[in-house]
């Protein structure tokens, strides 16, 4: 299984390299950047529902993860982070909101989400417990209280779904401070 990663509007490297890393070093899956997605040039806020339905379908066994600097949202949501079609092995992670000008805070909240919505593609629902990266997010402080890895509960999980996450996996998020 592989994680090909599209990218949708202005997507800094080091969100790039950052992604890559998460995806084979925590995730133990392969990944691939399969290019930029030319789509929403003009708009600014896109709805997630229909960005998801109007990218390409991921090779049969893979899944697709669209990362973005538009504004996503869905009906009764003013904003997402992320949104995951698990049935059609699609994710958007949307960075517009958390970014803050601090750019090692900007890289820890993109791997939570990032993993976040992968956990989704990986089989995962929302988790209640405390610090977990599936927990749900509804602000960025939310987005900030929690780690980016999986609680031992959503690790048995995967284990049993299959998935072999990386325990000891260290983030180094300084690495891609100089990345630009």
């Amino acid at each position: 299984m592989e994680i090909e990663i599209a990218l949708l509007g202005s997507v800094p490297p080091e969100f790039v390299l950052l992604s890559k890393d998460i995806v084979e070093g925590y995730l133990g899956l392969k990944a691939q950047v399969v290019g930029f997605l030319n789509m929403y040039s003009s708009e600014e806020r896109v709805l997630a529902y229909e960005l998801l339905r109007r990218v390409r379908e991921p090779l049969p066994g893979n899944m697709l993860l669209v990362i973005t600097s538009k504004d996503i949202y869905h009906p009764g949501y003013n904003f997402l982070f992320g949104l995951a079609l698990p049935g059609k092995r699609k994710a958007v992670v949307s960075f517009y909101r958390l970014l803050c000008g601090i750019r090692q805070i900007e890289l820890e909240r993109l791997a939570k989400e990032i993993v976040h919505e992968l956990g989704h593609l990986m089989g995962l629902n929302h988790c209640e417990t405390p610090g977990c990266v599936m927990r749900f997010s509804n602000s960025v402080f939310e987005v900030d209280e929690k780690d980016w890895r999986f609680c031992d509960r959503c690790l048995r999980d995967l284990e049993i779904r299959g998935f072999s996450v990386k325990r000891g996996y260290l983030l180094d998020i300084t690495k891609y401070l100089n990345k630009r």
